[in-house]
């Protein structure tokens, strides 16, 4: 067994180790997590508060108490309404022009406070600072270009006139201690107007979204891909009608799309995840080769994409997929059937550990007589390959508490989120969390479990049979809005 000299990680495959100079007369050996991650070290995450201080002492020492609020107020209060206008503007010029609005979000992060007006959500997250989005669609085949170049420009047109406005009636200050509201006013919408025209995607799930800038662009000089994105628009009606919990409008929705735009492979990677989120596993399946082909390829261990995992990529990940679209639906023999395969084909060490993990984890959710058994001994072949990756961590937790383990298996499940920084899995640990703290007796940790893993958003979500095995191990159900609905085979309604 290899360990790894910064996390500890202890490993059989010692050729995925790599060699560091330590300066001690003998090399050291960093596992493929910590090497992707140069050298783990903590996130600093309160950075608002330092720039508030920072920017409290300036004001302070400029020109006292006063100066120091007006500071504060431009630094964050200004920005923050300015996010909120930005995207106002977006809604506004979205329905003037015959687009259909859904949300107007600021902030990117968890949700702090949202509102319904009539079939609008308005929504205020944390993350304020850091911008916002507004999503709309023009639910026309063909809907005129100027309509996209009047909602994507709209914003830009008025932080360019509020700062010429503000340039206009403002005279530079002669000294720190004369800087107003005004002048911050005047800076925002400057910096406001360069971010948004600044060409770039956003990786939204299965989206790529272009920005102000990049929409723009693409209307100009790029008509091919332009009408890609637009494309993809439709469906978002319904992801927002399953969001809502309308079932029967999402899978019209999601049919209307398809049958829109069939063949086009970016409105059927969209459409895989609302079909696995709706449990039309079967239509789903259709849909996972485009959907296979949308994940970015990595060349090394990378927990960064959805199901991306150590060595899954190309057809390995297709067969992957495959197997995961079973597990949810409960076709167990199928999918024990395409594991098995894949084992068979399988020359790489790291490939191999991650079939053996799918597979426990197939077993423990079936359950059938020798399952538990068998899913220990295949859990601890592949945590003795990769140690480092978050899903088989999970796995081998799993597995742990099936055997009577239960302490031990919390602990197992805390490692495997400090692993999983993205949170990808954390909706199917919770589920494990809830039925390890059930029986042990801890209701209330375990009801909060059991409601975070049932609250996640629209991603690959857990099985439903491990939705139902962490609601008998609290006595029955737990309220809550589930992933996947709770059936069994792969049905289509």
């Amino acid at each position: 067994m290899t360990a790894c000299d910064f996390c500890g990680a202890r490993s059989r495959l010692r050729d995925l180790f790599v060699s560091w100079p330590t300066g001690l007369g003998r090399p050291g050996l960093i596992c493929p997590r910590c090497r992707a991650l140069s050298q783990p070290s903590r996130r600093f995450r309160s950075w608002p508060v330092v720039v508030a201080i920072l920017v409290a002492a300036g004001g302070f020492a400029a020109g006292g108490p006063a100066v120091a609020t007006r500071w504060l107020a431009g630094f964050f209060l200004v920005p923050a309404g300015l996010t909120v206008a930005h995207e106002l503007a977006h809604a506004v010029a979205g329905k003037l022009t015959g687009a259909r609005v859904f949300e107007v979000r600021a902030g990117w992060h968890q949700p702090r406070f949202q509102a319904r007006l009539f079939r609008l959500r308005l929504t205020i997250a944390r993350g304020l600072l850091r911008g916002g989005y507004c999503v709309a669609a023009y639910l026309k085949r063909r809907a005129a270009p100027w309509r996209y170049a009047v909602f994507y420009g709209t914003p830009m047109v008025l932080h360019a006139l509020a700062a010429a406005a503000a340039w206009h009636f403002l005279s530079l200050p002669r000294s720190f201690q004369a800087l107003g509201i005004g002048h911050f006013f005047l800076f925002h919408n400057l910096l406001f107007l360069l971010a948004a025209a600044r060409p770039f995607d956003y990786d939204v799930g299965a989206f790529s979204l272009p920005s102000d800038g990049k929409a723009l662009l693409l209307l100009a000089t790029q008509r091919a891909q332009a009408e890609t994105w637009r494309r993809t628009g439709f469906v978002v009606p319904a992801i927002y009608a399953l969001l809502d919990g309308e079932r029967e409008e999402s899978a019209a929705r999601a049919r209307e799309a398809e049958h829109l735009f069939g063949g086009d492979p970016d409105v059927e990677r969209a459409l895989f995840t609302v079909y696995w989120a709706l449990g039309y596993y079967a239509y789903a399946l259709r849909l996972l080769p485009a959907y296979a082909r949308s994940v970015r390829q990595p060349e090394q261990l990378d927990e960064k994409q959805l199901l991306a995992l150590g060595a899954m990529k190309g057809r390995r990940l297709e067969r992957w997929l495959r197997c995961a679209v079973y597990l949810h639906g409960e076709a167990w023999d199928a999918a024990l059937k395409e594991i098995e395969a894949g084992l068979a084909d399988e020359h790489l060490e790291e490939a191999r550990a991650m079939w053996f993990a799918l597979r426990a984890d197939v077993l423990l959710l079936r359950g059938g007589d020798g399952d538990e058994s068998a899913a220990l001994a295949d859990a601890t072949a592949a945590f003795e390959r990769l140690p480092w990756v978050s899903f088989i961590c999970g796995v081998a937790a799993a597995s742990i508490l099936v055997a009577g383990r239960r302490e031990e298996a919390l602990r197992m499940l805390a490692r495997a989120d400090v692993l999983d920084r993205a949170g990808q899995e954390l909706a199917v640990r919770n589920l494990w969390r809830a039925v390890a703290l059930a029986e042990l007796g801890r209701t209330g940790p375990a009801r909060r479990a059991l409601r975070e893993a049932k609250a996640r958003g629209l991603e690959v979500g857990p099985p439903p049979a491990l939705v139902r095995r962490a609601e008998a191990a609290l006595g029955g159900f737990v309220p809550g809005r589930a992933k996947s609905p709770v059936r069994t085979g792969l049905t289509d309604s």
